[in-house]
């Protein structure tokens, strides 16, 4: 079964498999980007598989430079 939802909506739950989409375009990062307990949820929520899709040159050159999405960029690129 496919399911859309936010990150708040999977809080406590879990997927065999995972597709999150960071697509953003400008620069100035939203707080749910650089809230790391929401991260924490949206990247540890799939058993078996997870896909990621964003701009990775707008989350490397974030002011999160040091931080959780920094890191998943450079790890996946």
């Amino acid at each position: 079964m496919l399911q859309v939802l936010s990150v708040d909506a999977v809080q406590g739950s879990e997927a065999e498999a995972t597709v999150l989409s960071l697509v953003k375009t400008k620069p100035d990062l939203s707080s749910f980007f650089l809230d790391k307990r929401r991260a924490c949820v949206a990247l540890s929520r799939a058993k078996f598989a997870s896909i990621i899709i964003g701009n990775t040159a707008l989350f490397q050159g974030s002011r999160d430079k040091a931080g959780l999405w920094h890191k998943v960029a450079a790890m996946y690129k």
